[in-house]
C-alpha cells in the first residue's frame, strides 16, 4: 500500500477538524457510532489491489474525518471554556498577562489579555504604552460583544468578549514558569534586533523575526502592501527555512554528528515558533520543517503533499479555528 494510507489519514482528519466549527453539536455527537462502526469495517476489511484498495483508502479518510469532527469538536469546547466571562454591558476591573502582539490602528489599540477568569480583548484608546507579551496590565471598563466583522477572528483565539477601557496600565509584573522564561528569550531578541538601529527599521526587523509588526508605522505597511511583499511582515515559512539554513553550517562547524544536526535543527524550531507568537502561520511552517527533517533522519524522500497534510492536521489539532477566514 505504500504511503497512500497515511495521506488519506491525514487528508480526512484534517477535513473533519477544519469542518467542525461548522457542525452542529447534535451531529458531532452522533458521529461517534458512525465511527465506531467504520473502524469496525477497517479491521475486518484487507487492502487489496484496484479498485478494492481505492475503496479501502476511502474508508480510512472517511474515518478519519468523523474522527476530525469529533476532536474538533473537544478542541473547541476547550478553547471556548478558556474565555472571560460576564454580562455585556456590566462593568468590570481586570488584571492578567499580554498574550499576544498589541494590534494598532486608527488611534485604538486592542490587547489579548489572560486573566484569572479567563481570556480577553482590551479595546482602548492611544496614547497605550509598549506592551510586550508577558507583561502584566491592569484595566477598568465595560464589557461588550466583540463587532460582527471580528468575532471569528477572537473566537479562533478563545475569546468572547471585549472591555472597553479608557487606559491599559502595566503592573510591572512578568509570568513565571515555563513561559516566563520564553519571555525573557523574546524580551531579550527584541531588544537585540533594536540594538544600534534607528526606530523604523528596529520595528520592521521585530515584525521579520518575531512578528512583532504593532509599531510598524502604516506607511511602511502599506509600501510593503503595494509592491506584493507585504507576506515579508508576518512570520512563516521563510523564517523557518533561514533558522535551519543558519543552524546546520554552525553546528557542523562545532563537530556534532549530521543526526544531532538535525535533532538540534528541529529543537530549534520548536523554540522558535512560540517565541515568534506562536501563530497559525508558524504553527504550519514549525510542522512542514519538523516533517522535513523527519524524512531525513529515516533517509527517505520527503512527500511534500505528506508535509503539507501533516502541518494542516497539527496546526487545526490544535485549533480548528484556525483556518477561519480572518478579519483586521
Amino acid at each position: 500500500m505504500g504511503g497512500g494510507w497515511r495521506i488519506a489519514a491525514l487528508l480526512g482528519l484534517s477535513a473533519g477538524l477544519a469542518l467542525s466549527p461548522l457542525a452542529p453539536s447534535a451531529g458531532v455527537a452522533g458521529a461517534l457510532p458512525a465511527l465506531t462502526a467504520l473502524g469496525l469495517a477497517l479491521l475486518l476489511l484487507r487492502p487489496r489491489r484496484g479498485p478494492d484498495r481505492l475503496a479501502w483508502l476511502a474508508l480510512i479518510a472517511l474515518a478519519t474525518t468523523v474522527a476530525g469532527l469529533l476532536l474538533g469538536a473537544v478542541r473547541l469546547r476547550a478553547i471556548d471554556a478558556g474565555a472571560f466571562s460576564g454580562a455585556p454591558g456590566s462593568e468590570a476591573s481586570i488584571t492578567g498577562y499580554v498574550v499576544a502582539v498589541p494590534r494598532r490602528s486608527g488611534g485604538e489599540v486592542r490587547v489579548q489579555v489572560q486573566t484569572p477568569r479567563g481570556r480577553l480583548l482590551l479595546w482602548a484608546p492611544e496614547p497605550v504604552p509598549d506592551l510586550e507579551v508577558g507583561a502584566g496590565v491592569r484595566a477598568s471598563g465595560r464589557l461588550a460583544r466583540p463587532p460582527d466583522y471580528y468575532r471569528t477572528t477572537l473566537r479562533r483565539e478563545g475569546i468572547s468578549l471585549l472591555l472597553r477601557t479608557g487606559r491599559i496600565d502595566p503592573t510591572g509584573a512578568t509570568r513565571g514558569g515555563l513561559v516566563g522564561r520564553l519571555d525573557a528569550i523574546r524580551s531579550r531578541a527584541e531588544n537585540g534586533l533594536g540594538e544600534g538601529m534607528p526606530e523604523r527599521e528596529a520595528a520592521l526587523a521585530r515584525g521579520f523575526v518575531l512578528g512583532q509588526d504593532d509599531r510598524i508605522d502604516p506607511v511602511t505597511v502599506q509600501d510593503f502592501r503595494r509592491s506584493g511583499l507585504a507576506h515579508l511582515l508576518a512570520v512563516s515559512g521563510q523564517n523557518v527555512v533561514l533558522l535551519a539554513l543558519l543552524a546546520v553550517p554552525l553546528l557542523a562547524a562545532l563537530g556534532i554528528p549530521l543526526r544531532a544536526r538535525l535533532l538540534w535543527t528541529c529543537a530549534l524550531i520548536a523554540l522558535y515558533v512560540p517565541l515568534a507568537g506562536g501563530g497559525p502561520s508558524i504553527q504550519r511552517a514549525g510542522v512542514m520543517g519538523a516533517a522535513g527533517i523527519a524524512a531525513t533522519l529515516a533517509g527517505r524522500p520527503g512527500s511534500r503533499a505528506y508535509a503539507l497534510l501533516l502541518a494542516a492536521a497539527a496546526t487545526l489539532a490544535l485549533n480548528p479555528c484556525a483556518g477561519a477566514p480572518l478579519a483586521f
